[in-house]
């Protein structure tokens, strides 16, 4: 039958099991479908309610609008294993997969991808080439740096950890030197890239270049950012002698002057994006990878002000 249906020309429609799984569902449960969301696992142990993660609450929310739930599942914990967890979402007819956390090397490699449409959200990355949705983060650096200098600052500087480069591939750093070719006045700061950052290091940096305002992150080692407090126990005045901006206020937005990534709206495009690979029956590592770029927006704070002149 199927040899003779593909005589004919007949494709398999991926959604048509989920359709007919959906007609004979009770009302109550008539969802088309189910999406995975991978966390990170402390977002797992939080309990019920953190779960869904940083990204995860936006998914559900928009997975909704195409009739999808969403189930979060934790990576990188010995209960999932890559191969079980495969074996688990196949189980619950879940072909879709959407993830806020970069898979380890084990995961790539033991991970099944061929047999379903993966998203990654909020990072990119090289191996494999997932299709991703991320902040535009290199504009994102010359957005801050234009909004620090049209309130008066002159000295800007750039502060993050390594892994803050890595997550990125390199595109605040890259966006911080783009800065400097637009403005020379700022061409002899050097960024500050530390493996773990620390107030020696950084009030030492602040001191030796003159710098009026940082843009960092605000959140360090998984910690808040203690650069305030830095400030504060060196007798620099914030804002009034050094401003510190975020390029990332999704989770500490107060009492943060900087940006915010948009992360609804970089959870609804990789649900959309999910969808529309679950509808086309992409399955697998793409041979030419796809990354969404979403604009950050400014948002001001306590941390930055207009100074005048």
């Amino acid at each position: 039958m199927r040899a003779a249906a593909r005589a004919l020309g007949y494709k398999s429609n991926p959604l048509l099991g989920e359709v007919m799984r959906f007609v004979r569902r009770r009302a109550p449960d008539r969802l088309l479908g189910t999406l995975a969301h991978l966390v990170e696992p402390e977002f797992w142990e939080a309990g019920s309610k953190n779960r869904l993660g940083r990204y995860g609450p936006a998914v559900k929310a928009h997975a909704l609008r195409y009739n999808f739930g969403v189930a979060p599942f934790p990576l990188g914990v010995p209960d999932f294993e890559p191969e079980r967890l495969a074996k688990i979402l196949l189980a619950r007819g879940i072909e879709g997969v959407v993830l806020e956390v970069f898979p380890g090397k084990a995961f790539v490699e033991s991970f099944p991808w061929g047999q379903f449409s993966s998203v990654l959200v909020g990072h990119a990355l090289r191996s494999p080439g997932l299709d991703c949705v991320v902040s535009d983060h290199s504009r994102g650096v010359l957005l801050a740096g234009q909004k620090l200098l049209e309130r008066g600052y002159r000295r800007i500087g750039l502060a993050l950890e390594e892994r803050h480069v890595a997550d990125t591939n390199g595109a605040w750093v890259d966006g911080f030197h783009l800065l400097q070719q637009r403005h020379p006045h700022l061409g002899d700061i050097p960024p500050l890239i530390e493996a773990e950052m620390g107030a020696a290091a950084f009030i030492a940096w602040l001191r030796k270049h003159r710098i009026d305002a940082v843009m960092t992150i605000s959140i360090m080692h998984r910690c808040q950012n203690p650069m305030l407090r830095w400030l504060k126990e060196a007798g620099v005045a914030c804002p009034g002698e050094v401003a510190v901006a975020t390029l990332d206020r999704s989770f500490v937005p107060l009492p943060w002057a900087g940006l915010d990534q948009s992360s609804d709206e970089i959870s609804a495009a990789g649900v959309d994006l999910c969808m529309t690979k679950l509808r086309l029956g992409e399955r697998g590592i793409p041979a030419i990878p796809r990354t969404i770029l979403l604009h950050a927006y400014w948002c001001e704070g306590e941390t930055a002000r207009r100074i005048e002149r």
